[in-house]
């Protein structure tokens, strides 16, 4: 039991947005209030009827704000802004599937699929009875005249109790306490069978009537008049809690709370369907890992997580990540399984930034790093950030483990990196495009600066004691004092920049990227 896919119309920063799931793990990334945890909440929404049950006043913040613009600006009927949220179900094998399979969802080609369709609309009920015009005129939406309606592709009237799929939503960005919230009361549900519920349930209720019979004369105020039992609290599934080592998950601290509850969710693959918002939230690297563990161990069942970690995204394979934008979403599952493996050991590495970024360029080390940003509104007159570009350090990686991520991504990367005194012709396109200086002699980015401009680099490092030779191979005393003190070095460079002479391979560089 999974669902396939999301297609969501009108809610919140979603005009339109349709969304393909993985069967087992799908990880939203984007940039942040993209909408990854609208995309939770939406398939909340359908399955579980958490919002719009009832009349509230306050669901018009649900509603997506460019909808509400044209209905202000043209003010009729039609444009009465509306949520359209289908879901599509995979219950292929369940009998279920029966009541769930019809052709009642947008834009049907004919084919029968299975799914569960969410409307929130004005009630054209009451139509006579709304002047559009003057609350279009006072920008409001009229959602005290709209209905929400849940139904099956097959056209039934769906509610809560039909759903098919066995679900549990854990937002750990805002974690509540369970006396207050149903986590408790979902895993209960999960893993008590109802014959022994009754039971419990039974026994707990005759435990509270000797509780009341053996303490009624103390609490007895005087004739008719006794202290009791809320009524209201004492269901058994009112007053659920969880503990570890006799310590509730409330008192162990966000971190550890998170931990727990969502490794009991995950345990014994009683849900067909986890939810997770944030898992990294509140959360240690360590603890990260150990989260990262329990999501990785799970056999079955399907688990759709919103993150911004990198940690999260590289650990649990790339090839699950789905990444959001406000328009429209792209899957990256066509890369190669040796390169997402390979991304998935080195885990140190902020690969979200090259995902989300608009242009990058790859360099080798820090010295690049410090150097480049200056170097580039030097060149450009403008800042990296206002063209788009993110300067992203490889660290050990091969820059041919981002080749294929940029063609999928369709994304502009330039790399810069070192000849090694090696006389080598990249392969380039019109989207990735490998930058190193055209000498051999300058086989490395210190060795380049210094002779481009010798002079500078003698007289600013004339009074070191530096050895006059690297790795044993003679040379001037400043190129070895480059070489030997990189990051220093690179602050240097960074501060004289404008009166220096520019290496030629990194101003090509800089140009392409900025085209």
């Amino acid at each position: 039991m999974k669902i396939d896919k999301i297609r969501i119309k009108g809610f919140k920063k979603f005009k339109e947005i349709d969304i393909d799931f993985n069967d087992h793990l799908s990880v939203l990334v984007g940039e942040n209030e993209v909408g990854k945890s609208t995309i939770l909440r939406a398939i909340d929404i359908v399955l579980n009827q958490t919002n719009f049950l009832y009349a509230d006043n306050s669901a018009h913040k649900f509603i997506n704000l460019q909808l509400t613009e044209d209905f202000y600006t043209h003010k009729t009927i039609q444009t009465l802004p509306r949520i359209d949220i289908e879901l599509f179900l995979d219950l292929e094998g369940s009998l279920k599937s029966l009541d769930f399979s019809g052709l009642h969802y947008n834009n049907h080609d004919g084919t029968h699929q299975t799914g569960i369709k969410f409307v929130y609309e004005f009630d054209r009920d009451f139509a006579s009875e709304v002047n559009l015009e003057e609350i279009a005129d006072n920008r409001i939406v009229p959602t005290e005249y709209y209905k929400a309606t849940w139904n099956t592709f097959q056209g039934r009237n769906y509610k809560r109790r039909m759903s098919p799929i066995k679900m549990i939503y854990l937002d750990n960005s805002t974690i509540k306490h369970d006396i207050f919230g149903n986590y408790a009361r979902q895993i209960y549900n999960a893993n008590i069978e109802e014959k022994d519920h009754r039971s419990i349930s039974s026994n707990f209720k005759q435990i509270l009537s000797k509780f009341r019979e053996e303490f009624d004369h103390l609490l007895t105020l005087q004739e008719n008049q006794k202290f009791g039992l809320d009524s209201s609290k004492t269901d058994i599934l009112k007053l659920l809690d969880i503990y570890e080592s006799d310590i509730s998950i409330q008192d162990m601290g966000k971190g550890k709370e998170n931990v727990v509850r969502t490794e009991m969710a995950l345990n014994k693959d009683v849900f067909d369907l986890v939810l997770i918002d944030e898992p990294e939230s509140h959360l240690s690297y360590t603890r990260t890992r150990r989260l990262i563990d329990a999501i990785k161990n799970i056999s079955q069942g399907q688990v759709v997580i919103a993150s911004h970690s990198s940690l999260i995204v590289n650990r649990l394979n790339l090839k699950n990540t789905i990444i959001l934008s406000n328009e429209n979403s792209r899957s990256l599952t066509r890369l190669q399984p040796e390169t997402a493996r390979y991304f998935e050991k080195v885990d140190n590495l902020d690969i979200l930034r090259f995902v989300l970024a608009e242009k990058v360029i790859l360099v080798e080390g820090a010295a690049e790093y410090i150097i480049l940003p200056k170097l580039f509104n030097i060149i450009q007159e403008s800042e990296m950030d206002n063209n788009g570009v993110d300067i992203i350090s490889m660290g050990s990686i091969s820059f041919e483990k981002y080749r294929e991520l940029s063609k999928i991504l369709d994304k502009k990367v330039a790399v810069i990196t070192d000849n090694d005194k090696k006389d080598i012709k990249y392969e380039s396109d019109d989207k990735f495009n490998i930058y190193v200086d055209d000498s051999t002699e300058n086989w490395t980015l210190e060795v380049s600066f210094y002779n481009s401009n010798k002079d500078f680099f003698d007289n600013l490092y004339s009074n070191r004691k530096t050895e006059a030779s690297y790795n044993k191979v003679p040379m001037p005393k400043a190129q070895a004092h480059m070489l030997k003190n990189k990051t220093e070095n690179a602050l240097e460079i960074e501060n004289a920049l404008t009166d220096l002479n520019i290496p030629n391979y990194l101003s090509k560089a800089i140009r392409w990227i900025s085209e």
